[in-house]
């Protein structure tokens, strides 16, 4: 059977020493009480809506480069597109508005409804050149996008509120597995299907699949959301006291920290794919398609260990596989390891990444607990993020200065602090999980 997310072990009674990452109450009133899905229910539907939040940000990074500079874009304005993404950077700051008002399905068909209409006003533009360099254009890509981050918002609650203890393992990882596919499926789909049948036709079945999408939304159950009594200013002053608990600061600490290796790796390898001689159609082959894969594999089976095993093994151990696949890169930088050598370090390294990300969002969800779960988890995902421009914007700086092998080595190195925290947030996990 499998265990709870608190990784096993006797814990402390409720209280003692162990303050729970969710007991500041918010003041949001009484949770209202649902029939409960089935865990098959759950996965479904959860992938299904998974799907519809990843294609969007597939679309605004690698779809809408394309259509522009086929359009006659300069790369000066191709460049500038990926300022439309900062929604998703910056989507911390209106959720507690998901959690103050409405229900989580309502955001959700909302968002996507949004979505269909910016895709619609998007294809009556692509015909005609004027218009695609227009502010109003533009307008209708931010819409896109800053829809597309609300949608991630209330999601991510929702799921949130949707696992129970022992869940968060396959959770996650059909999230992670519906994520990646709708990034690789739907911008590839997209791709083929634009120059075929022409790009106004292409966002107007986009534009209709998303109003579908929107109206199908509607039906989804809602999952255990305290009502919304509380105004928005004391909703914002618990979760700051959420925040400000002394149990948290590990666990921010960690939650900062788990995935810098991973951050620091990850701009370098298809460099090194380059540099050691490999073209580009084996580079798209292995490191980005069987990668994936890969990775995909592995977020099941860190989703099935996660639930067999508990949060806090599974986060620790598959931590370290993720940091110590890191050294394959160095050892295949020093040693030339040749074709098969270089296919296997990078299938092992995408595995890892996949087993750990899944023991990540575990542990991410027991830390935000259900009481104003939109805030908390958006919270937690964007300082989980924010090494990641800091350490990939300096990983090529470092590399250089130190050579591929003594590079890929470091980023071993780095993963390291993150898991010596693990056993400092064990009690205040085991402490969530009961509390839900």
């Amino acid at each position: 059977m499998p265990s709870s997310s608190s990784g096993g072990g006797s814990a402390p009674p409720a209280g003692e020493n162990a303050p729970s990452a969710a007991s500041v109450n918010t003041e949001a009133g009484p949770v209202i009480s649902r029939p409960r899905l089935s865990l098959g229910s759950k996965l479904a539907l959860l992938g299904a809506l998974y799907i519809a939040s990843g294609l969007p940000l597939v679309i605004a990074q690698k779809v809408w480069p394309v259509i522009w500079r086929q359009a006659g874009a300069s790369l000066t304005a191709v460049g500038l597109i990926s300022l439309l993404s900062l929604p998703w950077t910056i989507k911390v700051f209106w959720a507690p508005l998901v959690d103050r008002f409405g229900q989580r399905r309502h955001w959700i068909s909302a968002a996507l409804a949004f979505m269909a209409l910016s895709c619609a006003g998007q294809a009556m533009a692509m015909g005609q050149e004027a218009l695609l360099w227009g502010a109003g254009f533009i307008a209708l890509l931010f819409l896109f996008t800053l829809a597309s981050a609300t949608q991630d918002v209330a999601l991510d609650a929702y799921a949130v509120e949707l696992a129970e203890p022992g869940q968060e393992g396959p959770i996650n990882s059909v999230r992670v597995v519906a994520y990646r596919f709708a990034m690789a499926a739907g911008g590839g789909a997209l791709l083929a299907l634009g120059p075929k049948i022409g790009w106004p036709t292409t966002w107007w079945l986009l534009a209709l699949l998303l109003g579908v999408a929107s109206l199908a939304a509607l039906r989804v159950p809602e999952g255990r959301k305290s009502t919304s009594s509380a105004s928005m200013k004391s909703l914002v002053s618990a979760s700051l006291r959420w925040l400000r608990q002394p149990a948290m600061l590990p666990a921010l600490l960690l939650v900062l920290l788990y995935k810098v290796g991973d951050y620091a790796l990850s701009p370098m390898t298809l460099p090194f794919w380059v540099d050691a001689g490999y073209g580009t159609a084996e580079i798209g082959a292995v490191a980005v398609t069987l990668g994936t894969l890969a990775s995909v594999l592995g977020a099941l089976l860190g989703g099935w260990g996660t639930a067999r095993w508990g949060t806090i093994p599974a986060l620790l151990f598959f931590g370290l596989a993720q940091g110590l696949s890191n050294l394959g890169y160095a050892l295949a930088a020093a040693l030339d390891l040749g074709r098969a050598g270089l296919w296997t370090v990078t299938l092992v390294e995408n595995f890892c990444q996949g087993l750990a990300v899944t023991a990540f969002l575990a542990f991410l969800m027991a830390l935000c607990g259900k009481e104003a779960a939109a805030t908390r988890f958006a919270v937690l995902t964007a300082l989980s993020a924010l090494p990641r421009e800091l350490v990939g914007g300096f990983s090529g700086l470092a590399a250089d200065a130190l050579g591929y092998g003594p590079y890929f080595a470091l980023t071993t190195v780095l993963a390291l602090p993150g898991l010596l925290l693990i056993p400092r947030v064990a009690p205040l996990v085991q402490s969530a999980v009961r509390n839900k």
